[in-house]
């Protein structure tokens, strides 16, 4: 099996966060956003790119793909550029950015297993 590396360096987006190393369970998928139901409960469908240091905060692609963390259950690890992810409500519009109050960031998510997301077309 494979290893999926996360890095994200402190920065405007999200957090920082320490390298971890997840062993993957199949193939990484990479799309230019996807969507996700139930991020947060009783929520609506979400979109989430990548988040890149490129010209101070752009969107990037996304990667996706069933991990093991120290041999705990199977999950599904998401993660974006070297500054995270971005995550907004499908029914947001208009261009990502930082100032945007319906967006958020995050370093990566570990989502349950059974997480339904599907490839978003930009």
């Amino acid at each position: 099996m494979d290893q999926l590396w996360v890095e994200v360096e402190e920065n405007p987006n999200s957090e920082y966060l320490p390298m971890r190393v997840f062993e993957t369970q199949g193939e990484i998928l990479e799309a230019d956003s996807i969507v996700v139901e139930g991020l947060t409960p009783g929520g609506s469908a979400e979109v989430i790119v990548g988040w890149s240091s490129a010209g101070d905060g752009t969107r990037t692609r996304v990667q996706f793909a069933e991990v093991t963390d120290s041999g705990a259950a199977v999950s599904v690890l998401v993660v974006g550029g070297d500054y995270g992810l971005r995550i907004r409500p499908v029914t947001s519009s208009g261009p990502w950015d930082l100032g945007n109050s319906d967006e958020r960031g995050e370093p990566y998510l570990l989502l349950p297993h059974e997480t339904k997301i599907s490839p978003e077309t930009p």
